[in-house]
């Protein structure tokens, strides 16, 4: 009986998290579609003002603080109220919450309209002196973007709602509405009819909007029970505030964490732009993978765990943490080994092409990708305790460990790049591992405080378990490094070369991206030109960029010669030639990012990246064989075992899979399918 009510719940779990994983399929991959899209058709200097910071920095900051206080204190008590009270009484609880949430809402998105430049002073190190252009992009994005706070906000709590009743499909489908607008603008407004900034912004906010939209459509049969409410006194608000306000502390010091490091001290490098956007870009592949199964997998385990805190079974707790942390830790380790050895190529495959800059979206981000892609093991671990200390309620404990974590990863940006002013690509490198470390050792004290109380990790176990995965890691890194190699070997896929074009062009030039270009060629022509001339400049300087794309020598020369025409007469020589030097490198780095992006080889990226991964994942089989690690076999075999009944035709490929994998995780399997 025990053991069918222990598969009974792992089945549970296994099916809610597949469908919370198809969802967030649609979702990453309509994320890597925008912003491979977004690389494609937005300079840098328009990228990092409107995406990173505006977006993802001010407005996705509040958002998500937010979203982080709601969520693990919103649901335990809903459910609780549920439970005890019935659904009318949840719902009075909810419609107070929102209520509240919807008037701060409207004051922070006043305070954005009405007070951009606090906002941009308190993200960035920018000035309106020191970047007139970046700055007032930035500016007037904040208040166009400044509604999507409440569309975004709102959406988080019918989010939560929706997991409540166990629709996980609509819950995260929600986000991907979001991508998938803003795909539909760069595509149609910005790459078809050359709208630029406008058709981002719209995208933007019609995005926000749309994610609530989606929520709602998934609470029709709910939607006679919305109404507005201040019943304050409501006993469930009390217990939420009380649940809301630990982790608010951690969850402000993380946002401080993740500004201080991916924006404001990367902002500080104004010679070297371009670094936000690598930052960023390198952060898309970890979070994607991230969300596809940990954090689905996090969803679908908080009621579930909810459930058993509530009966007091805390040997299945420990018990289900244990086994989760283990079966993602079995993947995760070797899958960042894999994957940070192709960091480069796998960068340069999505991210290269249009108007991206070969530096920034190979160089730069590859190295951030490498850096953060091995944060997935903690990443992992973290999605999966953390609903241990929520469904627990140990929120204080978990806070502390939190802002400790924070504090370390915003100490090393401090000491590396503030005191001893690294220079560009080690900041990157400084910001991103030093965001693996503090992840790192922030899992490690999860795990051993939780253990305290709850029965889980049992010592010797996870000993051998822990050397066993390390060294499935070593072997499948050194196994797909060599199998990169060769292939570069074989079929040389232009990257090496595409560096070399671009590391000569730009050996002496003061800047090593396109945007560094653009920037210094604007502060060498502003003192000796006119400035009611700017715009028509400004114009005359994007045609010479659009003909050097084009290798179009004819209209090089004429914009050349029309630039230059700007200088005004009787400048000093001096000064002229200084201008007249800056029009030469900016020329210099365009040509040479035309021709790096030309010498690479799309097809045989993909083919060293087909043929790495291949290797890889039949190295790590094997060493999983091998070193008897049974737990990637179990994940394969439970999602086959969900999935069977539902492959129609294939029903039968599928049970010899199934049974295939069961014997390989030493599960006996019964003649009906079942474990």
């Amino acid at each position: 009986m025990s053991n069918a009510k222990s598969r009974s719940l792992a089945d549970r779990i296994v099916g809610a998290s597949l469908i919370v994983g198809i969802a967030h399929v649609c979702l990453k991959f309509a994320g890597l579609i925008q912003a491979k899209m977004a690389t494609q058709f937005l300079d840098t200097n328009v990228y990092e003002p409107v995406l990173v910071v505006a977006y993802t920095g001010v407005i996705g900051t509040l958002f998500l603080i937010g979203e982080e206080v709601i969520g693990p204190s919103f649901l335990p008590v809903f459910m609780r109220e549920m439970d005890d009270r019935g659904e009318e009484a949840a719902w009075d609880f909810t419609n107070v919450l929102l209520t509240l949430q919807a008037l701060v809402l409207l004051i922070a998105v006043g305070a954005i309209m009405l007070f951009p430049d606090f906002f941009i002073n308190l993200f960035t190190d920018w000035s309106a002196a020191e970047s007139p252009d970046r700055y007032a992009l930035l500016r007037r994005s904040l208040v166009f973007l400044a509604p999507a706070l409440f569309f975004l906000s709102i959406g988080s709590t019918t989010y939560m709602l929706l997991n409540g009743y166990k629709r996980f499909f609509l819950a995260a489908f929600g986000d991907a509405s979001t991508k998938i607008c803003l795909i539909i603008c760069l595509a149609i407004g910005v790459g078809a009819f050359g709208m630029g900034v406008k058709a981002v912004l719209f995208g933007l906010l019609l995005g926000s909007a749309a994610k609530l939209l989606t929520h709602l459509a998934g609470m029709l049969k709910e939607r006679r029970r919305f109404r507005p409410s201040f019943n304050v006194r409501n006993p469930a608000v009390k217990a939420m505030v009380l649940l809301m306000l630990p982790l608010l502390a951690g969850i402000l010091f993380a946002k401080v964490r993740d500004n201080f490091n991916g924006i404001y001290s990367l902002s500080r490098y104004k010679g070297d732009p371009g670094l936000l956007m690598a930052n960023d870009l390198g952060r898309k592949l970890f979070a994607a993978i991230q969300w596809l199964v940990p954090y689905a997998l996090q969803i679908a385990l908080f009621p579930f765990l909810c459930e058993l805190v509530d009966k007091d079974n805390k040997a299945k707790l420990g018990e289900v943490l244990s086994t989760s942390c283990r079966h993602l830790l079995a993947v995760f380790v070797p899958g960042a080994i894999l994957i940070g050895a192709l960091a480069t190529p796998v960068s340069a495959f999505i991210f290269l092409g249009g108007k991206a800059d070969f530096h920034v979206v190979v160089t730069w981000a590859g190295l951030s990708t490498a850096c953060y892609i091995l944060v997935l093991p903690a990443a992992a671990m973290e999605c999966v305790l953390m609903q241990g200390f929520f469904a627990t309620r140990k929120v204080i404990s978990v806070t502390l460990i939190g802002i400790a974590s924070s504090l370390l990863s915003v100490g090393i940006s401090i000491v590396f790049i503030v005191i001893l002013e690294v220079e560009a690509t080690k900041a990157l490198m400084v910001v991103s591992l030093g965001f693996v470390g503090s992840r790192f050792l922030k899992s490690l004290a999860l795990g051993l405080y939780l253990r305290r109380s709850v029965p889980m990790f049992p010592l010797k176990e996870t000993a051998f378990f822990t050397a066993r995965i390390a060294m499935v890691g070593l072997l499948v890194g050194l196994a797909t490094l060599g199998a990169a190699r060769g292939i570069g070997r074989l079929l040389p896929d232009g990257l090496a070369r595409g560096t070399a074009i671009y590391r000569t062009a730009t050996e002496r030039s003061g800047t090593v991206t396109v945007a560094g270009a653009h920037e210094l060629l604007a502060a060498r022509l502003l003192p000796v030109t006119d400035a009611e001339n700017k715009s028509e400049r400004d114009e005359t300087q994007k045609q010479f960029k659009k003909a050097i794309r084009n290798d179009d020598l004819e209209q090089i020369a004429l914009h050349r010669a029309a630039l230059a025409a700007f200088i005004l007469p009787g400048t000093p020589l001096p000064d002229r030639q200084t201008a007249i030097e800056g029009i030469d490198i900016f020329e210099t780095i365009l040509k040479a990012n035309t021709e790096a992006v030309k010498a690479v080889h799309r097809v045989r990226v993909l083919i060293k990246l087909v043929g790495s991964v291949l290797v890889g994942a039949l190295a790590f089989l094997l060493a999983s064989l091998l070193l008897r690690v049974r737990e990637p076999f179990e994940m394969v075999f439970w999602t086959l075992q969900k999935v069977c009944g539902k492959l129609g035709p294939l029903r039968g490929v599928g049970e010899k899979a199934m049974a295939l994998f069961g014997r390989l995780a030493d599960v006996e399997v019964q003649k009906d399918g079942s474990p």
